[in-house]
Protein backbone atom coordinates (compact mmCIF):
# COMPACT_ATOMS: atom_id res chain seq x y z
CA UNK A 1 0.00 0.00 0.00
CA UNK A 2 1.31 3.22 -0.80
CA UNK A 3 1.65 6.24 1.38
CA UNK A 4 -1.72 8.16 -0.16
CA UNK A 5 -3.41 5.01 -0.34
CA UNK A 6 -6.77 5.07 1.47
CA UNK A 7 -8.25 2.28 3.94
CA UNK A 8 -11.60 1.43 5.85
CA UNK A 9 -11.59 2.04 9.44
CA UNK A 10 -12.88 -1.06 10.82
CA UNK A 11 -14.44 0.56 13.41
CA UNK A 12 -16.87 3.55 11.98
CA UNK A 13 -15.95 3.06 8.21
CA UNK A 14 -14.40 6.24 7.62
CA UNK A 15 -11.83 5.92 4.44
CA UNK A 16 -8.31 7.02 6.53
CA UNK A 17 -4.75 7.70 5.00
CA UNK A 18 -1.41 6.38 5.88
CA UNK A 19 -1.01 9.38 8.42
CA UNK A 20 -4.29 9.09 9.80
CA UNK A 21 -4.72 5.06 11.09
CA UNK A 22 -3.10 2.19 12.60
CA UNK A 23 -2.94 -0.66 11.99
CA UNK A 24 -4.57 -3.38 14.34
CA UNK A 25 -2.97 -6.41 15.67
CA UNK A 26 -5.81 -8.19 13.64
CA UNK A 27 -4.85 -6.29 10.54
CA UNK A 28 -7.71 -4.21 10.57
CA UNK A 29 -7.22 -0.26 10.38
CA UNK A 30 -8.53 1.99 12.90
CA UNK A 31 -8.93 6.19 12.30
CA UNK A 32 -7.07 8.31 14.84
CA UNK A 33 -10.69 9.28 16.08
CA UNK A 34 -11.86 6.15 17.39
CA UNK A 35 -8.89 5.31 19.93
CA UNK A 36 -10.76 8.48 22.10
CA UNK A 37 -13.60 5.84 23.08
CA UNK A 38 -10.63 3.80 24.92
CA UNK A 39 -7.82 5.47 26.93
CA UNK A 40 -5.16 7.50 26.06
CA UNK A 41 -2.47 4.58 27.60
CA UNK A 42 -4.39 1.86 25.60
CA UNK A 43 -2.45 0.98 22.44
CA UNK A 44 -4.16 0.30 19.09
CA UNK A 45 -1.45 -1.65 17.70
CA UNK A 46 -1.48 -4.22 20.28
CA UNK A 47 -4.98 -4.64 20.53
CA UNK A 48 -7.72 -6.97 18.00
CA UNK A 49 -11.12 -5.45 16.61
CA UNK A 50 -12.33 -8.00 19.43
CA UNK A 51 -10.92 -6.65 21.84
CA UNK A 52 -11.59 -2.73 21.14
CA UNK A 53 -15.12 -3.85 20.75
CA UNK A 54 -15.07 -5.87 24.57
CA UNK A 55 -13.24 -2.99 26.00
CA UNK A 56 -16.45 -0.15 24.32
CA UNK A 57 -18.86 -2.35 25.58
CA UNK A 58 -18.60 -2.42 29.01
CA UNK A 59 -15.42 -3.86 30.16
CA UNK A 60 -13.22 0.10 30.51
CA UNK A 61 -16.59 1.51 32.16
CA UNK A 62 -16.90 -1.24 34.82
CA UNK A 63 -13.14 -0.92 35.58
CA UNK A 64 -13.96 2.52 36.38
CA UNK A 65 -17.25 1.44 38.16
CA UNK A 66 -15.69 -0.44 40.17
CA UNK A 67 -12.46 1.83 41.23
CA UNK A 68 -12.45 2.25 44.80
CA UNK A 69 -9.20 4.38 45.01
CA UNK A 70 -8.86 8.15 46.85
CA UNK A 71 -7.22 11.62 45.66
CA UNK A 72 -3.23 11.65 46.75
CA UNK A 73 -1.68 14.43 45.32
CA UNK A 74 -1.30 16.41 41.98
CA UNK A 75 1.56 17.10 40.07
CA UNK A 76 2.60 19.41 37.90
CA UNK A 77 3.79 18.30 34.44
CA UNK A 78 4.58 22.27 32.86
CA UNK A 79 3.11 24.44 31.54
CA UNK A 80 1.25 24.51 27.83
CA UNK A 81 0.14 22.41 25.69
CA UNK A 82 -1.02 18.86 27.06
CA UNK A 83 1.05 19.67 29.87
CA UNK A 84 -1.14 20.94 33.20
CA UNK A 85 -1.66 19.04 36.58
CA UNK A 86 -1.80 15.10 36.84
CA UNK A 87 -3.95 13.94 39.96
CA UNK A 88 -2.59 10.76 41.08
CA UNK A 89 -5.32 8.45 42.78
CA UNK A 90 -4.74 4.97 44.44
CA UNK A 91 -5.92 2.09 46.54
CA UNK A 92 -2.75 -0.03 47.65
CA UNK A 93 -5.19 -2.54 49.61
CA UNK A 94 -7.38 -3.24 45.84
CA UNK A 95 -4.38 -3.28 43.78
CA UNK A 96 -5.04 -0.38 41.92
CA UNK A 97 -4.35 3.23 40.71
CA UNK A 98 -4.84 6.39 38.52
CA UNK A 99 -3.28 8.60 36.39
CA UNK A 100 -5.64 11.61 35.54
CA UNK A 101 -4.69 14.32 33.52
CA UNK A 102 -6.26 16.93 31.17
CA UNK A 103 -5.10 15.21 28.46
CA UNK A 104 -6.54 11.46 29.28
CA UNK A 105 -9.87 12.89 29.98
CA UNK A 106 -10.03 13.64 26.30
CA UNK A 107 -10.53 10.23 26.06
CA UNK A 108 -14.05 8.11 27.06
CA UNK A 109 -12.51 6.00 29.91
CA UNK A 110 -9.68 6.21 32.59
CA UNK A 111 -7.15 4.01 32.78
CA UNK A 112 -7.37 1.72 35.92
CA UNK A 113 -4.16 0.34 36.69
CA UNK A 114 -2.65 -2.07 38.70
CA UNK A 115 0.19 -2.20 41.29
CA UNK A 116 0.71 -5.94 40.25
CA UNK A 117 1.44 -5.03 36.30
CA UNK A 118 3.89 -3.07 36.52
CA UNK A 119 6.83 -4.99 35.66
CA UNK A 120 8.09 -6.59 32.34
CA UNK A 121 5.60 -7.45 30.18
CA UNK A 122 5.39 -10.43 29.69
CA UNK A 123 2.05 -12.65 28.41
CA UNK A 124 0.44 -15.02 30.99
CA UNK A 125 -2.15 -17.27 30.64
CA UNK A 126 -5.03 -17.61 33.09
CA UNK A 127 -3.57 -20.46 34.86
CA UNK A 128 -0.58 -18.98 35.16
CA UNK A 129 -1.88 -15.81 36.88
CA UNK A 130 -3.97 -17.59 39.36
CA UNK A 131 -0.86 -19.21 40.25
CA UNK A 132 1.31 -16.02 40.63
CA UNK A 133 -1.21 -14.56 42.44
CA UNK A 134 -0.58 -16.80 46.00
CA UNK A 135 3.16 -15.85 45.59
CA UNK A 136 5.39 -12.89 45.26
CA UNK A 137 8.65 -13.32 42.77
CA UNK A 138 11.97 -11.30 44.20
CA UNK A 139 11.68 -9.62 40.64
CA UNK A 140 8.52 -8.14 41.27
CA UNK A 141 9.54 -6.11 44.26
CA UNK A 142 12.12 -4.06 41.83
CA UNK A 143 11.64 -0.55 41.17
CA UNK A 144 10.75 -0.56 37.32
CA UNK A 145 9.09 3.11 37.63
CA UNK A 146 11.86 5.48 36.93
CA UNK A 147 12.19 9.12 35.82
CA UNK A 148 14.49 10.11 33.03
CA UNK A 149 15.38 13.53 31.81
CA UNK A 150 14.99 14.36 28.61
CA UNK A 151 18.45 16.71 27.39
CA UNK A 152 19.01 18.40 23.64
CA UNK A 153 22.43 17.84 22.18
CA UNK A 154 23.56 20.75 24.69
CA UNK A 155 23.00 18.29 27.42
CA UNK A 156 20.56 21.14 28.35
CA UNK A 157 17.26 19.71 30.36
CA UNK A 158 14.31 19.66 28.18
CA UNK A 159 11.62 17.97 29.64
CA UNK A 160 11.48 14.55 31.67
CA UNK A 161 9.38 11.18 31.11
CA UNK A 162 8.17 9.13 33.81
CA UNK A 163 7.95 5.42 32.15
CA UNK A 164 7.57 1.79 33.55
CA UNK A 165 6.74 -1.25 31.95
CA UNK A 166 3.13 -2.93 32.54
CA UNK A 167 2.59 -6.13 32.16
CA UNK A 168 -0.80 -5.97 30.28
CA UNK A 169 -1.32 -6.87 26.07
CA UNK A 170 -3.15 -3.54 25.52
CA UNK A 171 -0.46 -1.66 27.38
CA UNK A 172 3.44 -3.03 27.59
CA UNK A 173 4.87 0.42 28.48
CA UNK A 174 3.76 3.73 29.74
CA UNK A 175 5.45 6.87 28.88
CA UNK A 176 3.99 10.25 31.10
CA UNK A 177 5.99 13.19 29.61
CA UNK A 178 7.00 16.50 31.87
CA UNK A 179 8.12 19.61 30.11
CA UNK A 180 11.34 21.43 31.54
CA UNK A 181 8.86 24.12 33.70
CA UNK A 182 7.76 21.12 35.53
CA UNK A 183 9.04 20.33 39.44
CA UNK A 184 10.85 17.88 39.14
CA UNK A 185 10.82 16.73 43.11
CA UNK A 186 7.18 16.62 42.74
CA UNK A 187 7.58 14.26 39.68
CA UNK A 188 9.96 12.20 42.12
CA UNK A 189 7.83 12.08 44.58
CA UNK A 190 5.46 10.30 42.28
CA UNK A 191 7.69 7.88 41.36
CA UNK A 192 8.02 6.24 44.74
CA UNK A 193 4.42 6.52 45.33
CA UNK A 194 4.10 3.97 42.74
CA UNK A 195 6.86 2.36 43.29
CA UNK A 196 6.62 2.52 47.30
CA UNK A 197 2.65 1.41 46.23
CA UNK A 198 3.89 -2.06 44.48
CA UNK A 199 6.03 -2.78 47.27
CA UNK A 200 2.88 -2.29 49.53
CA UNK A 201 0.46 -4.17 47.96
CA UNK A 202 2.66 -7.23 47.57
CA UNK A 203 3.60 -7.25 50.78
CA UNK A 204 -0.16 -7.26 51.62
CA UNK A 205 -0.67 -9.89 49.03
CA UNK A 206 2.03 -11.76 50.43
CA UNK A 207 0.61 -11.51 54.26
CA UNK A 208 -2.73 -12.69 52.92
CA UNK A 209 -1.29 -15.48 50.73
CA UNK A 210 -0.22 -16.41 54.14
CA UNK A 211 -3.15 -16.53 56.18
CA UNK A 212 -5.07 -18.37 53.69
CA UNK A 213 -2.74 -21.15 53.64
CA UNK A 214 -2.90 -21.35 57.76
CA UNK A 215 -6.24 -21.51 57.04
CA UNK A 216 -6.41 -23.85 54.87
CA UNK A 217 -4.08 -26.26 56.88
CA UNK A 218 -6.39 -25.42 59.77
CA UNK A 219 -9.05 -27.19 57.64
CA UNK A 220 -7.45 -29.82 56.50
CA UNK A 221 -6.78 -31.12 59.93
CA UNK A 222 -10.10 -30.21 61.03
CA UNK A 223 -11.48 -32.58 58.46
CA UNK A 224 -9.53 -35.47 58.83
CA UNK A 225 -10.42 -35.18 62.88
CA UNK A 226 -13.51 -35.40 62.10
CA UNK A 227 -13.19 -38.43 59.18
CA UNK A 228 -11.60 -40.48 62.12
CA UNK A 229 -14.17 -39.20 64.69
CA UNK A 230 -17.05 -40.48 62.23
CA UNK A 231 -14.85 -43.57 61.20
CA UNK A 232 -14.63 -44.70 64.82
CA UNK A 233 -17.99 -44.36 65.25
CA UNK A 234 -18.78 -46.73 62.60
CA UNK A 235 -20.39 -43.80 60.49
CA UNK A 236 -19.62 -42.82 56.91
CA UNK A 237 -16.90 -40.23 56.80
CA UNK A 238 -18.46 -38.70 53.06
CA UNK A 239 -20.46 -36.10 55.63
CA UNK A 240 -17.22 -34.71 57.43
CA UNK A 241 -15.43 -34.81 53.67
CA UNK A 242 -18.30 -32.89 52.07
CA UNK A 243 -18.15 -30.00 54.88
CA UNK A 244 -14.43 -29.88 54.74
CA UNK A 245 -14.44 -29.34 51.09
CA UNK A 246 -17.31 -26.35 51.69
CA UNK A 247 -15.13 -24.98 54.42
CA UNK A 248 -12.21 -24.37 52.19
CA UNK A 249 -14.40 -23.15 49.22
CA UNK A 250 -15.27 -20.50 51.74
CA UNK A 251 -12.04 -19.79 52.74
CA UNK A 252 -10.75 -19.04 49.60
CA UNK A 253 -13.92 -16.46 49.55
CA UNK A 254 -12.18 -15.06 52.93
CA UNK A 255 -15.26 -16.05 54.43
CA UNK A 256 -13.63 -17.55 57.48
CA UNK A 257 -10.98 -16.04 60.10
CA UNK A 258 -8.76 -17.94 62.49
CA UNK A 259 -10.22 -17.09 66.03
CA UNK A 260 -8.43 -15.94 69.15
CA UNK A 261 -7.29 -19.86 70.37
CA UNK A 262 -6.98 -20.93 67.14
CA UNK A 263 -9.88 -22.08 65.84
CA UNK A 264 -11.85 -21.84 62.17
CA UNK A 265 -14.92 -19.37 62.71
CA UNK A 266 -17.12 -18.29 59.89
CA UNK A 267 -17.18 -14.33 59.37
CA UNK A 268 -20.66 -12.92 59.95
Amino acid sequence: MGLFSKETCAVCGKQVGALSRTKMKSGDYICGDCPKKLTAFIQPNQITLDDYKRLVGGELQAAEDAYTGTSCFDVELGSGGDYGYMNYSSSVTNDEFRLSSSATRRYEHQQIFHFSQIKPYKFKSEATLRVEAMSVPTADLNDYVELVEDKDSDGKVKGYTIKFPYDDEAIQRVEIRANSNAKKQKLEELVKALNNGKRDFYGSAARYAQQQGELQGMNAMKTVNSMLGAALKGESVENALREGMERSEDIAQDKYKKGLFGGLFKKK
